[in-house]
């Protein structure tokens, strides 16, 4: 039977969580998804989708909008309220007790190697916030859904239990093969993520000190540290190799038009960005806070620590796919990454609610 599913997040700005409802959306014909923003803003990927809200919102305050959300909840009649903001799930968990409606609480990131970085107050408030959290969870009836492992454990503790579902991407066509820069000389470089503190940009742009005048680096997102990150690219003199180039749009085919790709976050609930580079046939240069669930194409990856820079330009420099693109496409197409088969798992799990 067909479920009418409301998915909160905050905005619909470029993200991996972002991406992957777009696609789920678009290729779930049985169920009916709505999304509300609780920012209030409607994000750079607002017009991708119908059914769309942007109230209530925090902008008058949380408690505020914790009041409103089940009014709202109850006078469009959803099925399933389902939650992909970490913690705060808890606390509109917590508001509506006796609701009929189930409840999804949706872990899609691990951020405890962030939270041991922190002074010892900022701790002691992230273990009281995260402890309350755990208990809501246990204590009132809610499905607990993972992106990963990792995620899993961070967001629900490391002896809940939960259900993993890896979020998918949609894989596009089968690529062709043959050089994907066919300036042999010079070499390209990409990420993609958020420009936030946990994607960690600044360590990759560092690296290019340490590189030839042929390599460059494109970084492929939008966030907050823009403009910081664009004062240390032209602090280091790199501003004629190393380039912020905004959204991009198709990013797998996008994407196979470099000749590697690094992703040094500090912390990561999967990665869904990771996945597209492999899916497109890139050599992939992580570190090793990304969750080894999301290792498919494993003869294109090297994992390294964040405490060698010298270990990650001397990869760079090694930097060469070992299974063409084509292999990789189809280990990615038969992954639970691919969109199909994560919507499938999804629409069990809804259909059993």
């Amino acid at each position: 039977m067909a479920k009418k599913v409301l998915h909160i997040i905050s905005t619909l700005d470029p993200g991996g969580v972002e991406k992957w409802l777009i696609d789920l959306i678009k290729i779930d014909n049985n169920n009916e998804h709505h999304i509300l923003c609780i920012s209030g803003n409607k994000g750079s990927w607002f017009d991708k989708l119908d059914r769309v809200h942007l109230t209530p919102n925090v902008t008058k305050g949380k408690l505020r909008f914790l009041f409103g959300l089940r009014s709202f909840i109850e006078a469009y009649d959803y099925d399933i309220i389902h939650c992909h903001l970490y913690r705060f799930s808890a606390l509109i968990r917590l508001f509506n007790i006796g609701s009929s409606k189930a409840f999804i609480a949706h872990s899609h990131n691990d951020k405890r190697n962030e939270i041991r970085e922190k002074n010892n107050l900022r701790k002691l408030i992230e273990y009281i916030y995260s402890s309350f959290s755990k208990f809501v969870f246990e204590l009132f009836e809610t499905i607990k859904l993972a992106a990963s492992n990792d995620a899993g454990k961070d967001l629900f503790g490391k002896k809940a239990i939960f259900k993993i579902i890896h979020c998918g991407i949609g894989i596009g066509d089968i690529p062709l093969l043959g050089l994907r820069n066919e300036d042999k000389k010079n070499k390209k470089f990409v990420t993609v993520g958020s420009l936030t503190h946990q994607k960690n940009h600044e360590f990759i742009i560092r690296l290019f000190r340490n590189l030839d005048e042929n390599y460059s680096l494109y970084i492929i997102g939008k966030g907050p540290k823009s403009n910081e990150l664009q004062e240390l690219i032209n602090k280091l003199g790199l501003n004629h190799r190393v380039y912020l180039a905004g959204v991009k749009e198709d990013i797998i085919n996008h994407l196979r038009n470099y000749d590697g790709f690094l992703f040094p976050s500090r912390y990561e609930g999967l990665g869904l960005s990771f996945i597209e580079a492999q899916a497109a046939g890139l050599p992939c240069i992580i570190s090793d806070k990304i969750p080894i669930e999301a290792d498919v194409v494993k003869g294109n990856i090297k994992r390294l620590s964040l405490d060698s820079e010298s270990e990650w330009v001397e990869a760079i420099k090694l930097s060469s796919p070992k299974i063409d693109a084509f292999s990789s496409h189809k280990k990615c197409v038969e992954s639970d990454f691919n969109i199909f088969i994560a919507n499938k798992k999804l629409a069990e799990l809804y259909e059993k609610i």
